[in-house]
């Protein structure tokens, strides 16, 4: 009797064992499959997003870093790193001084002003595009006040 209960408890742990194994590869299996899906929509989107088809993507934030030619944004917990290239043109909206509270499209005007002027802590609108490295690149830039 005490042979078949420690024989019945072996096959138990084997049976036991081997469906926690069958479980742990079915899992597995899944996350790279979602993972290969999610990897291909990915790169679809980015080829999509880099064509020239698409002019500009729009991104808002805060600058928290500049580095050379780099800025970063940030925005409600997310951060972006994009490319100012020499051909970015950068307006700078300025508010006027004494505005005529009457015209309301009277009371800001845009200057053309250079890379220069972008500090941290403004606030941008940039229009953005994916180059051919899937990086951002500055087109246009507003520095809104």
């Amino acid at each position: 009797m005490d042979k078949r209960k420690l024989i019945l408890l072996i096959v138990g742990v084997l049976f036991v064992f081997v469906l926690g194994g069958g479980a742990g590869v079915y899992y597995k299996t899944q996350e790279v499959a979602e993972r290969t899906i999610k990897n291909k929509l990915t790169e679809e989107s980015l080829e999509i997003l880099s064509s020239k088809i698409i002019s500009t993507i729009n991104a808002y934030g805060e600058v928290v870093d500049i580095k050379g030619r780099d800025v970063f944004l940030s925005y409600e917990g997310d951060t972006i790193k994009i490319n100012v290239d020499d051909d970015a043109v950068i307006y700078s909206v300025v508010e006027k001084i004494n505005p005529d509270p009457s015209d309301i499209t009277k009371n800001a005007s845009q200057e053309l002003v250079d890379f220069s002027q972008i500090k941290i802590g403004d606030n941008l609108n940039v229009g953005i595009k994916i180059n051919e490295n899937f990086q951002f690149e500055a087109q246009l830039i507003m520095i809104m006040y």
